[in-house]
């Protein structure tokens, strides 16, 4: 028996103790603790066989944290406790990768430079507790793209991203109807009935709206049959029934861009799809127009004079000025900022309610100054860069469309962050798994000569350049 065959033997033993703990607790205790451990013990079974397969099945898994996100398990919430876990994941990758010394590997360094920084700034700081759980929801998705990154380098292991994207999507959509039938969804939210146990609609809508970037890229490329048009269809649903206008306007973005794609590859299928997609949501809208415009109609505040601008869209206007004249009062606050804390006691001071500032350039402003910001920004530049070169260096039309529609998911990420705040947002976590698609598939795209790089596994780990 080969060295291959073995690890697949031993990985479905690992999963039949997993099965036999997962039923011996359940008889005995709370069933709760033996589907955690169960899966624990399957979650290293496959780390152990495929460390890359391992790290996509965990990152994939983040919608069924947010069922409970805001449950507290000794001390620590649900959400917590599944960001530490993908960290500790991803770090597992990189440390087996470490026992292959004749494969060299460098992993890219930008995308740390954000919770490093942030962290930095934050540490001796007023509010030092959050800003290390800040520091570390930050690092848990950006620690994602450095990884996946290493991962996509091979074209299998990018089809398995791509899966990975896929059943989260799934799985995410499975939540969003739990958490209406719970009335912890949309209008149940913003009427104030929202109970904080699960995600809400906001984290859980724009997760679904970067995920759909992938999913019209399938659907560019005629792949997965039908399913990435169902599962896109579903998505414009819990997104528009989410009323959360940012992720609505950015969702038009995708379809926008998608559109433009397929009628400059002349596909007229693929427009046709467009156009059907446009109808299905003009539908939608006038269904839930009542809601919907309802939702929009603070914007009139703008124009309404008096001082009352201030309260239009949902307030943000106030809170954006609290915070960006904070900012401007004091040079220290430009230089190194005021630490994590800051935004909260700038709006409640200006308006008498704690919230933070809902504008990550803002947020981060005010958090660590004008070098946190500039971090920020380096990182959205370098994920751009990730496709603008795949995009000139795209040697067919599958890659030439990913880069189009993974720009376009880049795209809504920055505008959800500028109208609402998404970097520390569970959210994030998708936008780790597609930059880090774009960032492998970039580095196989401008080294076609090269050997294709192999994803370490037990057997055949990668070390990490110094």
């Amino acid at each position: 028996m080969n060295r291959r065959n073995t690890k697949l033997l031993y990985t479905m033993l690992m999963c039949l103790v997993a099965a036999g703990l997962g039923v011996l607790i359940a008889l005995t205790g709370d069933i709760a603790v033996a589907a955690t451990l169960s899966a624990l013990v399957i979650l290293v079974a496959i780390i152990l066989y495929d460390p890359g397969l391992g790290v996509l099945v965990y990152a994939a898994s983040r919608p069924l944290a947010d069922l409970f996100v805001f449950v507290q398990v000794g001390g620590f919430s649900i959400g917590q406790l599944w960001g530490a876990g993908l960290i500790a994941v991803c770090g597992l990758y990189m440390v087996l990768s470490l026992r292959r010394n004749e494969d060299r590997y460098m992993y890219s360094l930008v995308p740390l430079a954000l919770p490093a920084a942030y962290l930095a700034f934050t540490l001796t700081r007023p509010g030092a507790d959050a800003g290390l759980t800040n520091a570390l929801r930050l690092l848990s998705w950006t620690l994602l793209i450095v990884v996946v990154e290493r991962i996509a380098t091979e074209l299998r292991n990018r089809r398995r991203i791509e899966m990975a994207v896929v059943v989260s999507i799934v799985l995410m959509l499975i939540t969003v109807a739990i958490a209406a039938a719970q009335n912890r969804y949309g209008a149940a939210y913003y009427s104030g009935e929202f109970e904080a146990v699960g995600q809400g609609p906001h984290g859980l809508s724009s997760y679904l709206v970067l995920g759909a970037a992938l999913l019209l890229f399938l659907m560019l490329q005629h792949e997965g049959g039908r399913l990435p048009f169902v599962l896109f269809g579903l998505s414009i649903v819990a997104v528009l029934f989410s009323l959360v206008r940012t992720t609505f306007l950015a969702l038009v973005i995708l379809v926008g861009v998608y559109a433009i794609l397929a009628l400059a590859g002349r596909g007229a299928r693929v427009a046709t799809t467009a156009i059907a997609l446009l109808a299905v949501g003009s539908s939608i809208i006038y269904l839930g127009q009542d809601q919907i415009i309802d939702r929009f109609r603070d914007i009139g505040y703008l124009s309404a004079g008096g001082g009352s601008e201030i309260y239009a869209g949902s307030g943000r206007i106030g809170i954006w000025l609290a915070v960006w004249n904070g900012a401007l009062s004091d040079i220290q606050n430009l230089v190194v900022g005021a630490g994590a804390l800051a935004s909260s006691k700038l709006v409640y001071a200006a308006l008498g309610v704690e919230r933070w500032a809902h504008n990550d350039f803002l947020e981060l402003l005010i958090t660590g100054g004008v070098p946190l910001l500039l971090t920020y920004v380096v990182l959205i530049g370098w994920l751009a860069t990730r496709g603008t070169r795949l995009f000139r260096a795209a040697p067919d039309v599958e890659t030439r469309n990913f880069a189009g529609m993974y720009l376009a998911g880049l795209g809504a990420f920055v505008f959800m962050a500028f109208f609402n705040g998404i970097a520390l947002y569970q959210a994030s976590v998708m936008m780790g798994l597609l930059g880090g698609l774009a960032a492998g598939w970039l580095r196989s795209a401008e080294s076609p000569s090269s050997e294709p790089i192999t994803a370490p596994s037990i057997d055949h780990p990668v070390v990490a350049s110094p």
